[in-house]
């Protein structure tokens, strides 16, 4: 029988069972407040992520055209921030409760896309001073972002 993308059983059934022995799992989900610490935590780290990136990214899809481009790429590093702080406290819930996470598919289609979106912006930002040099402008890199930001701007309520 399988569930999701991942048969039931192998190596991550070992991963579970291990983590599931673990002090910091007895920690995760034998501590009272910790858990709702963390998912405040968590949607603290959404919202950061969204509010910054998100309104990057509709500007750069050319909403406030006349707004300049230069302070919202100032946010990029509370995005990053709040991205790091979702994958801290999503870590604890994945120690607190492996069983409940490891074989659920929406959990393991949002590993795939936060996966996919850490490639695409690593990519992106590789990538995109060489292209906006040969270019001779950084018009022709804004025509790529909305691309590059396309799914990390797609957050996946899980």
């Amino acid at each position: 029988m399988d569930t999701g993308l991942i048969p039931l059983g192998g190596p991550l059934q070992a991963l579970a069972a291990w983590l599931s022995s673990t002090r910091l799992h007895d920690v995760a989900a034998g501590t009272q407040w910790l858990w709702a610490t963390m998912e405040t935590l968590h949607f603290l780290g959404l919202g950061l992520l969204v509010g910054t990136i998100g309104v990057l990214d509709l500007r750069l899809l050319g909403v406030a055209r006349r707004l300049p481009l230069a302070p919202f790429e100032r946010l990029v590093p509370w995005g990053g921030a709040g991205f790091v702080l979702n994958l801290a406290t999503g870590a604890v819930f994945f120690v607190g409760a492996p069983y409940q996470y490891i074989y659920n598919f929406a959990f393991q289609m949002k590993v795939l896309f936060m996966l996919t979106a850490g490639l695409n912006i690593l990519a992106f930002y590789r990538s995109a001073p060489r292209f906006a040099t040969a270019c001779g402008s950084f018009r022709a890199m804004k025509t790529a972002s909305p691309t590059a930001y396309s799914f990390v701007s797609f957050p996946l309520p899980i």
